[in-house]
């Protein structure tokens, strides 16, 4: 079992948040969602990325650990977190107390464990403000039935239809769920036409369902049939029902290097 420890972590680089990371695929492996108590004695609630490259330095047993965010060596759209010390480092691992503890355990020879949120500074206001300082939208995060559902895009250009609940075109959302005997991860998105429901296992997509609305593409597959397609993957929440309410009222602006983006004009210029 992990100790409880308090650490000291610094902040050495913040580096970049990748779209086609961060909200891709596997946007999921990229956030922590976290709770830290403030100084007032509440819970306060984040969603954290970790950003690609950032570097985390924290010191351990009087030895200097870095632990950099790089992507995985088995899975590029995922996250990896190799752990440096002098002449010691990890392999690329899933986790940062994975990386964390294989340098450690090289150096002391100990099977010593730590909290990897802590060492990367996910317990620290101060490191979490940096983190998700300039960050527009951060992924929604929801429990629905047995799934963990992750919202990356709300989408824009709503559709007026009940079958869409005011979810727009560019709305992705996805779960993991075993198929054919074995974990995999379903990407659904609203595009202009038809709805697309992607199924990923690791880096390959194994299958692709269109349909005209969330319900009929998902009622195409065999499991989880006693609900509907809008229901799991969020659109009825209602939660998102307010955020997507909220969209309605942002006043629509095009900048200029947005003159070549097909989707933010036709948001703002008449259909013919």
């Amino acid at each position: 079992m992990s100790k409880r420890r308090q650490f000291t972590p610094k902040l050495i680089s913040v580096v970049i948040i990748d779209s086609q990371l961060h909200y891709g695929v596997y946007a999921r492996n990229w956030w922590e969602m976290v709770s830290i108590l403030s100084a007032e004695s509440n819970n306060k609630y984040f969603t954290i990325p970790y950003r690609l490259f950032m570097r985390i330095g924290c010191e351990l047993n009087g030895r200097e650990f870095v632990i950099t965010v790089t992507s995985n060596d088995k899975n590029p759209l995922k996250p990896g977190f190799q752990c440096i010390c002098g002449e010691f480092k990890s392999e690329i691992e899933l986790y940062p107390s994975t990386a964390v503890k294989s340098c450690y355990q090289s150096i002391f020879n100990s099977k010593t464990e730590y909290s990897g949120l802590a060492i990367m500074g996910f317990e620290n206001e101060n490191i979490i403000q940096q983190l998700i300082a300039d960050i527009l939208f951060f992924p929604i995060f929801l429990r629905i039935e047995n799934f963990l559902v992750v919202i990356t895009n709300l989408g824009s250009l709503p559709k007026h239809d009940g079958n869409f609940y005011e979810a727009g075109v560019g709305f992705v959302s996805s779960l993991i769920s075993r198929y054919n005997g074995a974990q995999h991860l379903f990407l659904l998105k609203i595009e202009k036409e038809y709805c697309v429901l992607e199924i990923h296992q690791e880096l390959t997509c194994v299958q692709k369902i269109i349909g005209e609305t969330l319900d009929n593409v998902w009622c195409q597959l065999t499991i989880c049939q006693k609900y509907t397609g809008s229901y799991l993957f969020g659109t009825k929440n209602a939660l998102i029902q307010e955020k997507l309410g909220e969209l309605e009222n942002i006043p629509i602006i095009c900048k200029y290097n947005d003159w070549t983006n097909i989707q933010q004009l036709e948001k703002v210029l008449p259909v013919i």
